[in-house]
């Protein structure tokens, strides 16, 4: 399939619990080592990613680098809007005035979706050829981690509503430039995180209905994750059964760990398949992996894993 990295935002999302955040990280690294200048974005302040390749965490807002070509950062609304409405009311002080006033403030928080295309601007910005600080370069990728499915076909409708909303003002006028860059397909993807499981295959095939209605097109791919190998076909579990029968207690204990093994798989393949018949794009699975808990080297693993299968 198409490189999922060709482009220059990459909006990652998936049910709650899929390993979204770990999976865009995965793609983070990918992309740096295939020579793209790469930054992943948590939403929300979330500040996950530098814990999971071992670095410090940086105050929200701040790029912070975090391998070669790789840096991350999450995203701050209101440092956001103070570093964007310099721009647009020409004058740093004026800036400086209203961002201290209550009353726009409170206008700003009130008029509705303002907030989400203020924090949206902040990955529109990463990839623009001049930044707001002309000695920050753009980026190649920017990767997303973004909300789960639901609150994610929300936040993308907003630059459309906002933009049938209000028609005037600089709020308006970003969200217009979002929604230019949102449904432009040669620049913005969106990949969907799954676990084989029947509620998260479910919910996957309703963000793909989801993105044909609002951009016209679903998703760039899907990444199944936590998929479990396949050590025992069925014949071999009858085998093991009757092998066990009337022995001790570990013998019964390996009989049901292997059983219950053989069903789990069984059961994400099952899910699997069902996802490959009804879901109109290319799929990636990634393994299980069996660690207490995720860290750079099982982090590298998986990205490996992706690199040779995207």
């Amino acid at each position: 399939m198409p490189s999922l990295l060709n482009t220059n935002l990459l909006f990652v999302t998936g049910k709650g619990g899929a390993g979204k955040t770990t999976v865009a990280a995965a793609l983070g690294l990918v992309a740096s080592r295939q020579g793209r200048r790469t930054i992943v974005c948590e939403m929300s302040e979330q500040q996950r990613i530098p814990q999971l390749l071992g670095r410090p965490v940086r105050p929200p807002g701040e790029e912070q680098e975090l391998g070669p070509r790789l840096w991350g950062k999450s995203v701050n609304t209101q440092r956001t809007l103070a570093e964007w409405l310099p721009h647009q009311v020409g004058s740093r002080a004026v800036a400086r005035l209203l961002l201290a006033s209550d009353t726009f403030q409170y206008i700003a928080a009130a008029a509705p979706g303002s907030a989400e295309v203020v924090t949206m601007t902040a990955l529109w910005e990463l990839v623009q050829p001049q930044r707001w600080d002309r000695r920050a370069r753009p980026y190649d990728l920017v990767v997303v981690d973004a909300p789960a499915s639901g609150n994610f076909l929300g936040m993308l409708r907003t630059p459309a509503t906002y933009d049938a909303l209000v028609r005037a003002g600089p709020i308006a006028r970003q969200a217009r430039r979002l929604r230019a860059l949102f449904e432009d397909p040669k620049r913005t993807a969106v990949v969907a995180v799954a676990q084989a499981a029947e509620l998260a295959v479910t919910e996957t095939l309703e963000v793909e209905d989801g993105l044909r209605r609002q951009l016209g097109r679903g998703l760039k791919a899907a990444i199944v994750n936590a998929m479990l190998p396949r050590r025992f076909s069925r014949r071999e579990i009858e085998t093991v059964v009757r092998a066990t029968t009337g022995a001790g207690l570990a013998a019964q204990l390996g009989r049901d760990a292997a059983i219950s093994i053989q069903r789990r798989s069984s059961e994400q393949h099952n899910q699997l398949n069902r996802l490959r018949r009804r879901l109109d794009a290319p799929m990636v699975t990634l393994p299980f992996v069996f660690t207490q808990a995720m860290d750079a080297n099982a982090l590298d693993q998986l990205a490996r894993t992706l690199e040779r299968r995207l």
